[in-house]
This record gives structure tokens, sequence and C-alpha cells, in this order.
């Protein structure tokens, strides 16, 4: 899963994971907000979260799991 609100660099980490794993299914968010919903149904085995974005922050995203909100397992 990865939060990046620049497109340029949203492109460039998908491009560059795709490159590293073969098989993977990436999931990119521009806002913070739409990022947790999904957290909260889907436990990603890789998580990149840019630390300013719209809506919620990569730090506020970072605390909430810390509370042990987020749960789950993508169903992708």
């Amino acid at each position: 899963m990865l939060l990046e609100d620049e497109k340029e660099l949203s492109q460039l980490f998908g491009d560059l994971i795709r490159d590293w794993f073969k098989n993977v299914d990436l999931i990119k968010f521009e806002r913070g907000a739409e990022a947790w919903k999904e957290l909260v149904q889907c436990e990603p085995d890789l998580l990149i979260l840019d630390w300013v974005s719209p809506g919620s922050t990569g730090d506020g995203i970072l605390k909430l799991l810390t509370l042990d909100q987020a749960k789950g397992v993508c169903k992708n």
C-alpha cells in the first residue's frame, strides 16, 4: 500500500516496487483518509506513507496503527 499525493513520486515508487517485487498488488492512495479506510479492512505486507498528505498525515496513520485500530487481511 502506498500513500503519496505527488503523482510523479507515486509513479516512481510504483515502478520501483513493481520492478523489485514481480507479483505485487499495489494499492495507491493520494489522500490519507482514503488510505486509512483501506487499512482498517486490510493489513498490507508493505506500507509506504507520505508524511504530509491531504486528510490524515503519515504520522497520524502511524499513531492509529500503534493503537491497533487497523486489522484484517487484504482481499485483492
